[in-house]
C-alpha cells in the first residue's frame, strides 16, 4: 500500500515539475 502511494506521489511531483518547467519557459519567452 505504501509503495503504491509513493508511486502516485512521484507521478504527481513529476507532473507538477513538468507544468512548472512549461510555465517557466512561457515566462522566459
Amino acid at each position: 500500500m505504501a509503495e503504491r502511494r509513493s508511486a502516485a506521489a512521484m507521478m504527481t511531483i513529476a507532473t507538477l515539475d513538468d507544468q512548472l518547467a512549461s510555465f517557466g519557459e512561457a515566462v522566459a519567452g
